[in-house]
């Protein structure tokens, strides 16, 4: 306590002068005139006087200042009087329901909440506890009961599904320009790659030693001929292998070019139509519709559709798995290897549209004068509702708080809190003591000398 530190070293200060000023006693007295000596003489012990008067009162208010018990530790004993004080000065007064109200008016709630949004990191605490709520939410879901429910209504409607409409459908989408020139050149990919692995290479070699050797039979001319230009084994595979990935390579460069090569075999165009009639054909062969139709009686009497329905409510709606892969990567970042893990990143499927639906309505709502009007209107007419309906409470509380301690709990509560103001009532005690006294000397020393003239 700062104050209290020099309202005692003030104190000290003063009864030291008084004494050290006293005429029989004073070290001063041949160096001073007895009216300097006695001035400050008067000043010092009205100062301690004072500084002494304020301390007993100061310390009286919490405690027995020399043990005295009359009219001290007034706050212990005027507990009951000074706590309702105390109640009725805050609650009718500092905390009234018209302060409250009019410092609620006195804020635009709508700039404190695009505060909170854009400094605050608003943005990522809101979708974060709209998500711990959601997850909540879907814990408490019976998936098992739900799939049992779903399942029936999936096979009957498996069941009804027309495979004929379907298989159109699949066709339609396939075989637009844009999808069929991706498949195309995937397809051709594909075979490029096996036309290239090793078993067809090696197929391909065999294919043309045996080739080879019809051709030449028994005619060394043949064999000479074929030797005189280099057409070993080797290098007419060669020779097919780089005509194969020319012919290959210019398709797929054919399908995903924008520009028309004239010189190209076949345009894209063509190449998509072929596609196309291609999906049709096999469409519409009653085969098809068949293998479609037998896998649908598989599908619905062999495949366990209550326990895949269930795990994929588990995954997807209750993200079961997405909280597992979370506390896997917590648990890395406190082993210090989240950089070495790696997690199949699997969201509920609400989670991306609920974050992506926040994230707009705050962007509207900062962009939005009229809601920001609208949400300050309604936080303010809602919080003056509560506090006219709560504002009665607010006695009780206090009430509670300050019966909850005891009478030394309390004393050192409030003497924590306003003691080291109050040390300036000592101070002020000693300096204005002082003063006085040193007018008192004055006034007294004027009268005398008045009176002796």
């Amino acid at each position: 306590m700062q104050n209290k530190f020099k309202a005692t070293t003030a104190l000290l200060i003063s009864a030291a002068g008084a004494t050290l000023t006293l005429p029989s006693l004073s070290p001063l007295i041949n160096l001073m005139s007895s009216f300097s000596l006695g001035l400050l003489n008067h000043g010092f012990i009205a100062a301690t006087i004072g500084g002494l008067a304020d301390w007993f009162a100061v310390t009286a208010l919490f405690h027995k200042p020399l043990g005295i018990s009359w009219r001290t530790e007034i706050l212990k004993k005027n507990r009951k009087r000074i706590m309702n004080a105390i109640v009725d000065f805050v609650s009718n007064d500092l905390l009234s329901a018209k302060n409250i109200i009019n410092n609620v008016k006195s804020e635009n709630t709508a700039d404190l909440l695009i505060a909170y949004f854009e400094k605050h990191d608003g943005r990522n605490k809101i979708k974060s506890l709209i998500n711990e709520i959601l997850f909540e939410i879907a814990s408490t879901a019976d998936t098992k009961s739900i799939a049992k429910s779903i399942t029936p209504i999936v096979k009957s409607e498996t069941q009804n599904v027309d495979a004929k409409q379907i298989i159109d459908a699949v066709v339609k989408i396939l075989s637009k320009e844009d999808h069929s020139k991706k498949i195309l050149s995937t397809l051709f990919e594909v075979i490029k790659r096996i036309f290239k692995s090793a078993a067809i290479q090696e197929a391909m070699s065999k294919k043309i030693s045996m080739i080879r050797r019809e051709y030449e039979g028994d005619s060394a001319g043949r064999a000479m001929v074929l030797t005189a230009i280099d057409l070993s084994d080797e290098r007419i595979l060669s020779i097919i292998n780089e005509n194969v990935d020319k012919r290959i390579d210019g398709t797929i460069n054919t399908l995903n070019s924008d520009i028309v090569d004239p010189n190209a075999i076949m345009t894209a165009g063509n190449l998509c139509l072929y596609f196309k009639n291609f999906l049709e054909n096999i469409t519409n062969d009653d085969k098809t519709q068949k293998f479609f139709n037998e896998f649908k009686n598989v599908l619905a009497n062999n495949f366990d559709l209550v326990g895949y329905i269930q795990k994929w409510l588990d995954n997807y709606l209750k993200g079961e798995a997405y909280l597992k892969n979370q506390q896997k990567l917590d648990q890395a970042k406190l082993d210090d290897t989240a950089h070495i893990i790696k997690l199949e990143t699997v969201k509920p499927i609400w989670q991306d549209a609920i974050n992506e639906l926040v994230e707009t309505k705050i962007n509207d709502f900062i962009k939005s004068p009229i809601q920001q009007d609208k949400f300050d209107r309604f936080v303010k007419n809602l919080l003056e509702q509560v506090i006219n309906k709560y504002h009665d409470a607010i006695p009780g509380m206090i009430h509670e708080r300050l019966d909850a301690l005891s009478d030394e709990e309390l004393t050192t509560f409030v003497e924590d809190r306003v003691a080291d103001d109050l040390q300036m009532i000592r101070i002020n005690g000693s300096i204005c003591g002082g003063v006085v006294g040193l007018l008192l000397y004055l006034f007294t020393y004027a009268i005398k000398f008045l009176t002796q003239s």
